[in-house]
């Protein structure tokens, strides 16, 4: 134990002085901050155009319209000659009285206090509950679609249920319209940078490892050391899935702290339904169209406040990110050139991308580790909505837990058998 740390501690403190450790932590950075950047554009976007202050300021600009409109029909003739017919003033009267309602709902809504709220969710609720008990007394249908659909709808009626039962009990009112919160920041920093950006961070970090040093022939001074070569690969495997989680784990913590200073802490007790998956059933008409149901699976579905969906999300994030660290090492030990490992790395995890792309909806899709880069979407039932097909945490975790194990027994038996020190 005490040779695998002291190598470990060697290899950690070789990829300090290593560039790469800094030009990954780097583009991280400076992602994180472009990133940043866009959502404050857009959060400043939305408080412009679908706030509270923007609505009011559109009901009073609703209001003096009604106001002109109304003038304009009783004088049609005096401020406008030209203007249209009275049916056409009408209709546009009309029109603004309809926004208006609409504002006024929506203004009232945000506005209403906390036992209003209460109320109006509690009657939400039963009205949920008498549709879902009223959905299973009915007979259901045999079988083909009008089946499908009714299992659909129980499922969908359940699953709004789910959530809108959590906010009841534990008094969780919705964020309000046009706001942003440090959560949902991470959640969308994830799923904007899980599929490529983290990977490539990943691949730059372990992609040279053993072909970096074989290149510097640095790699024939460490194996002639008394040390047994599975002893260096295991150490420059923990190494380099100890950096690659702690740059991941990193760069999600300071999105976090970048949206707590932006936003505040809010949004930590907003519900999340985790567990779900989803069937997906396909019906052909006799006119040769064609009806897809998609109905929910609930059997392990439940709620989590947000900060525990995040922080498991993150944890999730850090094992697939060390996956992917374990591939490219083992891309390192097959290749003696740095650029060489790094190149094949980095394109197994493009091409695995672009090929779940163009696959979409094929059973193979399920079974490249690119699908599953991200794990939370995995969870919450969003990889099998886009892909229409039935994947789940589970199913996610076992694909990659197969990659990784293949790829770190594939690059023992490479480095244990390969002749290095003629090479």
């Amino acid at each position: 134990m005490r040779e695998l740390m002291r190598v470990c501690l060697n290899e950690w403190m070789k990829l300090v002085r290593r560039r790469r450790l800094w030009v990954a932590s780097l583009l991280g950075v400076a992602m994180v901050g472009l990133f940043a950047y866009g959502t404050y554009h857009s959060y400043q976007m939305q408080q412009k155009y679908n706030s509270l202050a923007a609505w009011r300021q559109q009901l009073a600009a609703n209001r003096q319209q009604l106001a002109d409109l109304r003038r304009q029909q009783q004088h049609p003739g005096k401020n406008n000659p030209e203007s249209g017919t009275s049916d056409v003033v009408a209709r546009q009267i009309q029109e603004v009285q309809d926004s208006i309602r609409q504002l006024q709902q929506q203004i009232s809504e945000e506005t209403e206090s906390d036992a209003q709220w209460r109320q109006q969710q509690a009657k939400s609720v039963r009205e949920e509950q008498k549709s879902l008990a009223r959905t299973q007394a009915q007979t259901a249908p045999a079988s083909g679609l009008p089946a499908a659909q009714h299992q659909s709808d129980i499922a969908q009626t359940r699953l709004s249920l789910l959530s809108d039962s959590y906010r009841l009990t534990h008094g969780v009112r919705p964020l309000p319209s046009g706001s942003q919160d440090p959560y949902s920041m991470v959640m969308e920093f994830t799923d904007f940078s899980a599929s490529v950006f983290l990977p490539l961070l990943a691949v730059i970090l372990a992609a040279d490892f053993i072909s970096g040093e074989s290149t510097s022939g640095t790699i024939k001074l460490l194996l002639v050391r008394p040390v047994p070569r599975w002893k260096v690969l295991l150490g420059k495997w923990l190494v380099a899935c100890l950096a690659t989680a702690l740059l991941t784990a990193g760069l999600l913590a300071v999105v976090w702290l970048i949206g707590c200073l932006q936003y505040g802490t809010h949004g930590a007790w907003q519900p999340q339904v985790v567990g779900l998956s989803y069937q997906f059933q396909h019906f052909m008409a006799n006119d040769g169209s064609s009806t897809n149901v998609v109905i929910p699976l609930l059997a392990h579905a439940h709620v989590l406040p947000m900060w525990a969906y995040v922080l498991a999300s993150a944890g999730l994030e850090v094992v697939a990110m060390m996956v992917v660290a374990t591939i490219a090492l083992l891309c390192s030990t097959l290749f003696k050139s740095a650029m060489a490992s790094t190149a094949a790395a980095l394109g197994a995890v493009v091409i695995g991308f672009v090929v779940s792309q163009f696959l979409h909806g094929s059973r193979v899709v399920p079974l490249l580790f690119p699908t599953h880069m991200n794990l939370a979407s995995d969870w919450a039932g969003q990889t099998a909505q886009s892909l229409e097909l039935s994947v789940s945490l589970g199913s996610g975790l076992c694909t990659l837990a197969v990659w990784g194990v293949l790829s770190l027994v594939g690059a023992f038996v490479c480095f244990v058998r390969k002749d290095v020190l003629n090479a």
